[in-house]
């Protein structure tokens, strides 16, 4: 992997367990406690880092129904220090509901998407404002 923004997804659905006690999960009862992809890693210095990537597809789903899970997240080079060990998990539905993921992947983002248009082209040029009249000086006020 080199720094920059990933893509990641997968076929994902709930399946309630026959200890499962109710009629449906949290998360198609009520969008609570909906499935979530985290990123954890630990460094040289066995340090450990939780991160929740931001998700592009809503997360509430019918239970036992495959649903496309889809999110991203942007790597950098402190994530990427040679020798810091990464997971990537799914979490978030209650006891006795499980996880059943398929067709994971993970890609680079295309260029034209890490690469923002220059912000600096949008800024608002200051015109003299500090010569306007009091009270709209402020902060470029002068004793006179």
């Amino acid at each position: 992997l080199s720094p920059g923004l990933y893509f990641f997804s997968a076929k994902i659905k709930l399946h309630l367990a026959d200890l499962f006690s109710g009629t449906a999960s949290n998360c198609a009862a009520n969008n609570q406690k909906c499935i979530q992809a985290v990123y954890y890693r630990r460094d040289v210095n066995d340090q450990t880092h939780y991160r929740v990537p931001s998700t592009v597809t809503p997360i509430q789903t019918n239970d036992e129904e495959w649903f496309e899970f889809a999110a991203y997240y942007t790597f950098t080079e402190e994530d990427l220090v040679s020798g810091n060990a990464h997971r990537l998990y799914f979490e978030g539905p209650e006891a006795n509901v499980d996880i059943h993921i398929d067709d994971v992947k993970i890609m680079r983002a295309p260029a034209e998407l890490t690469s923002p248009p220059s912000t600096c082209d949008d800024l608002i040029v200051n015109g003299d404002a500090e010569l306007a009249p009091a009270p709209f000086t402020q902060p470029f006020s002068t004793n006179a």
